[in-house]
């Protein structure tokens, strides 16, 4: 086992290596992302699908669709449309590229909570209420494009939002880049 591991490491460091970015101003991006995070409280999963044009090798703008949400009964969600600025620290020829940004952009919040009771008859009832609110939020990453091809890169980032409650999230997914 620990042979077929090791082999599938040095079968994907030798791609990753021989292989490069080739992003230039005009590139555009697709791309998806997910995280899994578990607090004292929540277990909750975040979904992230982007579209990004690049300016510039370095500069690079995003539009995020973020979907969070709990798989508990109790759970809510929350979908953030964020706008996204993001520098690369490029190089022709790189196959890992880190990047550092800023983003802005506006929290649908829906809350969910279900109240269960036993009637003095012994019928049980539970209802649940659903509240909705927008907040404004804001917030900064930071990440890693590990390119596989001129074309495909997996991608590592750590993200932050806060609309006066701050959400932290490790992301990994994979994006494509076509238009160069």
């Amino acid at each position: 086992m620990k042979k077929i591991f090791l082999l599938t490491l040095v079968i994907f460091f030798s791609r990753v290596g021989v292989s490069c970015a080739l992003i230039e101003a005009g590139t555009k991006e697709v791309g998806g992302a997910a995280s899994l995070s578990f607090t004292e409280d929540y277990t909750f999963y975040m979904g992230m699908g982007t579209f990004g044009y690049f300016v510039s090798p370095e500069i690079g703008l995003n539009f995020n669709l973020a979907i969070m949400g709990s798989p508990e009964e109790d759970g809510g969600k929350i979908i953030t449309p964020l706008g996204q600025i993001r520098y690369y620290f490029y190089k022709k020829g790189q196959t890992i590229i880190p990047y550092l940004g800023g983003q802005i952009g506006f929290r649908f919040y829906e809350e969910k909570t279900v109240t269960e009771s036993w009637e003095g008859d012994g019928t049980y009832e539970k209802e649940t209420e659903k509240k909705t609110d927008t907040k404004f939020c804001s917030g900064g990453m930071g990440g890693i494009k590990f390119f596989l091809n001129e074309d495909v890169s997996v991608n590592l980032e750590a993200n932050y939002q806060t609309d006066g409650t701050g959400i932290f999230q490790l992301l990994a997914g994979i994006s494509y880049f076509f238009g160069n």
